[in-house]
């Protein structure tokens, strides 16, 4: 596809790296921290300003009035819409190049690369962190939390339930953009982007195009086999496959 690594391909590591940590199987802490410097260099050094679309969610039973100023800059209102706090929507790219040889799908943002970067940053950040990493530890923690809230801002800005955001060519991928964007959601345990239940208005979407006779799902969007591929990535969008991969998850890493 134009180069030898490739944000999609990361993340598919990662998924199966992190299941080797949860089966006490440890991965070398440099594999991490490579996987968090690629996934972050695929990313848009800027984008426009717009309001934070994710909050972590307080605790049960927390008397919010005994909050510091900025312990409540974690907290937004259960259905979003705090207009205070700011971000830049910045999307990840499939690689990110300035080369014109390379397909404007693939070094362009696009909703699926944006929530493969975010998962692959909090896996990484939940490995590396566990593991009180030195390396780790090292880095700028502040541009690391500021890349998931700039690319979860992203995906708010150019929001779809089912469209695969600015993919414009012929495999543009809608439903596995949808199991990407439940695999970042479900690591950082967020119900809403913004104003919005995101599986809900996603579930209602896709459920409505299941092959009524034979329970297949053909977004007509992918390579082959694209009946496989596309009901494979519906059913895991819909079991919530990567809900509990990261316990306690948070979008700030608490």
């Amino acid at each position: 596809h134009g180069g030898e690594q490739d944000l999609s391909s990361t993340q598919f590591a990662a998924l199966a790296l992190l299941a080797a940590e949860r089966c006490g199987i440890r991965t070398d802490r440099k594999v991490w921290n490579d996987i968090l410097t690629y996934a972050m260099a695929q990313q848009q050094d800027d984008g426009p300003e717009w309001p934070r679309a994710v909050y972590d969610r307080p605790p049960k039973n927390l008397d919010v009035s005994k909050l510091t100023d900025e312990e409540k800059q974690r907290y937004g209102p259960a259905g979003g819409g705090r207009k205070d706090l700011k971000d830049r929507a910045r999307g990840f790219s499939y690689i990110k190049s300035n080369d014109a040889k390379l397909d404007a799908d693939e070094r362009n943002p696009s909703g699926s690369m944006t929530a493969c970067g975010i998962g692959a940053i909090v896996m990484a950040r939940y490995i590396l962190s566990k593991h009180d990493d030195a390396t780790f530890k090292g880095r700028n923690q502040a541009q690391i939390q500021q890349s998931l809230y700039d690319g979860c801002a992203w995906l708010d800005a150019n929001w779809s339930p089912y469209e695969n955001p600015n993919r414009q060519r012929v495999n543009v991928y809608h439903i596995y953009y949808m199991y990407c964007f439940e695999r970042a959601f479900d690591l950082i345990n967020n119900r809403r982007l913004g104003n919005r239940d995101w599986y809900i208005e996603m579930a209602e979407q896709l459920v409505g195009r299941q092959n009524k006779e034979k329970g297949f799902w053909d977004s007509n969007t992918t390579h082959k086999p694209e009946k496989v591929l596309d009901t494979c990535f519906a059913l895991l969008f819909l079991k919530r496959s990567t809900k509990g991969g990261i316990p306690y998850g948070s979008i700030t890493g608490g």
